[in-house]
């Protein structure tokens, strides 16, 4: 068991090397667990996880019904799965696939990869997010902000370095117009000029609207 999760290990190292030709120390992701994993797996142990320490341990978010909180957390998964149809289309048509174990062939930025970089890791989000609101339990929204953190901080950072390292400034620019999570948290891509020349707009409005009053 052990040589075949090394040999499949120095698998994936080979290909990535193979694919950046030249710059190895640049194109390999953060090491460990945030560089070989399975998304899916993961996603389905925080699930399993949430769901068991809910009827363990149960930590009520609101008093809302069953009844109330269904309809949100079919319209929140089924989101999801609208996401994730997109995303697998569009990669199908490029003849891409979202594994870590084949080698990427270019950059994607049709359909709905021209207003999310990671539209496969919001589908997960929105699944996980759905069963919170489902179950109304702390547990279950504790693992999807873990889930979030996970791949904002090492998972997509680390993809991303390499996609830099192999594709350069086609991926930068791609970066540049593109937000990580799309619409959802688009706020957190906001270049500092963007930024603070909205902020100088508002003040702007504050001043004009003050001046009316007075």
């Amino acid at each position: 068991m052990l040589r075949s999760l090394v040999g499949s290990e120095m698998c994936i190292r080979d290909r990535y090397q193979r694919r950046v030709r030249g710059v190895p120390s640049i194109a390999m992701p953060v090491q460990g667990f945030a560089e070989f994993h399975h998304p899916p797996s993961v996603v389905a142990t925080i699930a399993v996880l949430g769901m068991s320490l809910h009827y363990l341990l149960p930590l009520r978010v609101s008093r809302a019904s069953l009844q109330r909180r269904t309809p949100l957390a079919m319209a929140t998964m089924a989101m999801g799965l609208l996401v994730m149809y997109l995303a697998f289309t569009e990669f199908g048509q490029h003849g891409e696939h979202p594994s870590h174990v084949r080698e990427t062939q270019g950059v994607v930025t049709t359909g709905i990869f021209s207003i999310c970089r990671s539209p496969f890791y919001v589908a997960f989000l929105l699944g996980l997010a759905g069963l919170a609101v489902l179950l109304d339990s702390w547990w279950s929204w504790l693992g999807t902000l873990a889930l979030f953190g996970w791949l904002h901080f090492l998972v997509v950072p680390a993809e991303e370095r390499f996609m830099t390292a192999s594709f350069g400034s086609e991926w930068q620019q791609y970066m540049g117009t593109v937000p990580r999570w799309g619409l959802f948290l688009s706020l957190i891509h906001i270049s500092e000029p963007t930024r603070l020349l909205s902020i100088s707009y508002a003040v702007f409005c504050l001043k004009k609207k003050n001046t009316k009053v007075v």
